[in-house]
């Protein structure tokens, strides 16, 4: 072989695995998926929860998967949480990490709780509403604090999904109202939802004062399609997420043995064209879809979300 012919087969080689480097950068898609069967914790003193409600989880995780596969996941991407141990607070949040240095930009990872939620007075002062999101592990309240920094450690381009299953889940992937503009709302506008322990209205920690975020939420009770969806923009996170959950932060979703309303509806939505094929509507079209009424749904865009990932269709890995 001359010098020729061996610098020519050198650089097609070169080529080739150029080539197959870039269909192994192809986007991934990872899921840890939560269901919270039962639950010791107590949020507040002689507070319990009911576990009749949360008793179908196990159909809701069967359902998610059903989906995720259908959106060309691969199962040892997709890591289901449902035993005792698996659904604790610390397992949950380190399976959430174990994620951070697998997932590249452009990757696509999803969060799916199912379970009980709730809200708890906000102890470090960084929610001017003064409660937090809480979702119930097994164990003990797992609060929208704790998830926050995990957020914040995946690499720039990674798509975030979270979907919360759960009572009053309507902002439990965490808003620092802190890093929001006060806006003066009149008396006139203010919620007066009734929650198990308190009204909305006690919430707020200047009576005078909402938040842009809450006013957005609270401009959008209905759609057009006329389901009960409430949306909301918050711009300020540094990671790029599509959030949506089963219920407003005032009220409570749907559960017993058969599984759960909210997961159901997305199971029966999302198949209602082709269940052997990936869904084709968007995460908001798809919401639309969902009757749960009067309970009210939620759809946030969480940091500056890349426009394709906007309006990409539900689990869409690429």
């Amino acid at each position: 072989m001359n010098l020729r012919c061996f610098y020519k087969s050198a650089l097609y080689s070169a080529c080739v695995f150029f080539n197959l480097q870039i269909g192994l950068a192809q986007p991934e898609g990872y899921a840890v998926l939560v269901g919270v069967q039962t639950t010791s914790a107590v949020c507040r003193p002689s507070d319990f929860f009911d576990n009749r409600a949360t008793a179908g989880v196990s159909k809701d995780l069967d359902k998610m998967r059903q989906l995720l596969r259908q959106a060309r996941f691969k199962d040892a991407n997709v890591k289901p949480l449902l035993s005792n141990t698996e659904t604790t607070a610390a397992f949950i949040l380190k399976s959430l990490s174990d994620l951070i240095p697998k997932a590249k930009a452009g990757d696509l990872v999803v969060f799916y709780f199912s379970g009980h939620g709730d809200t708890l007075r906000d102890t470090n002062h960084d929610e001017l509403s003064g409660f937090d999101g809480v979702l119930i592990a097994n164990d003990r309240c797992l609060i929208d604090d704790e998830l926050d920094p995990i957020w914040r450690k995946f690499l720039p381009g990674v798509r975030l999904v979270m979907i919360a299953d759960a009572c009053h889940s309507e902002s439990s992937y965490k808003i620092n109202f802190l890093e929001h503009r006060l806006t003066s709302v009149s008396a006139s506008k203010k919620q007066t939802g009734k929650k198990k322990n308190h009204s909305l209205a006690e919430k707020s920690a200047q009576p005078t004062v909402r938040f842009r975020n809450e006013i957005l939420f609270n401009q959008s009770r209905r759609d057009a399609f006329g389901t009960c969806l409430e949306t909301a923009l918050d711009a300020a996170q540094p990671y790029q997420m599509i959030y949506i959950s089963a219920s407003h932060e005032a009220t409570t979703t749907g559960g017993a043995a058969s599984g759960s309303l909210f997961t159901d509806g997305l199971y029966r939505n999302a198949r209602i064209v082709d269940p052997s094929q990936p869904v084709r509507l968007t995460y908001r079209k798809l919401l639309e879809r969902i009757d749960t009424c009067p309970s009210t749904v939620t759809y946030a865009e969480v940091g500056q979300l890349n426009p394709q990932f906007k309006n990409d269709y539900f689990l869409k890995i690429r």
